[in-house]
């Protein structure tokens, strides 16, 4: 999207550049809390990095590429951009599903996250990389292929303030708050990432594994 059982997920408690919100209220007594503290905007300007890998200068807003992840490319990838409408813990979740809805469970199974249509998929995105900065720590940048960029923003304009779901093979690997309506073909997820969870990440938005 903790034990780092999967900070991806950072979901009960954490935050991704998109925007954090209260998530619609599935609980008994309608108590909304966000499911994922990530948060999911624009690189508008180079971070300072100190401490970390040596800086690159491709592309001009990415500050630090993790060594072991260089930038991938996506394939056509098994990936899910969804709406999130509800969230609550498996043991309590009792969705009552439309035809065009599903329910997804977070990649440890404690949470279930109940999503409209399927959005956007994989062919949007053109390479994901990770990188690290002061500010906000370990985080993930996706570059999206023009097509994909004025389609994003599209969806974007129209969920500000709301989370969406990544989801791929079936789990949700992280449901960051969309916090912008242009992101311009570039969007950046942040949360409280330990490096590997923003490589998983990166790899999974990638398509590949």
């Amino acid at each position: 999207m903790e034990g780092r059982a999967s900070s991806l997920r950072r979901t009960t408690v954490a935050s991704l550049a998109i925007g954090v919100i209260a998530l619609v209220g599935c609980t008994d007594d309608d108590t909304a809390e966000p499911a994922d503290t990530t948060v999911m905007t624009t690189t508008s300007a180079a971070p300072t990095a100190t401490d970390a890998p040596p800086t690159t200068s491709e592309p001009d807003d990415v500050a630090v590429r993790l060594p072991g992840a260089p930038y991938l490319a996506s394939p056509d990838a098994d990936l899910e951009l969804r709406v999130v409408v509800g969230v609550d813990s498996a043991e309590e979740a009792a969705f009552d599903p439309a035809a065009d809805q599903v329910t997804v469970p977070g990649p440890d199974g404690e949470l279930v996250y109940l999503l409209g249509p399927v959005e956007l998929d994989g062919s949007i995105v053109d390479r994901t990389s990770t990188l690290f900065d002061d500010l906000n720590g370990w985080s993930v940048t996706i570059d999206m292929t023009p097509e994909g960029g004025a389609a994003f923003d599209g969806l974007a304009a129209s969920i500000v303030g709301e989370q969406l779901a990544i989801v791929s093979g079936g789990v949700v690997w992280s449901a960051p708050t969309v916090q912008q309506s242009n992101f311009g073909g570039m969007a950046l997820i942040t949360g409280d990432f330990e490096q590997a969870d923003a490589d998983r990440l990166a790899r999974l938005v990638a398509g590949a594994g």
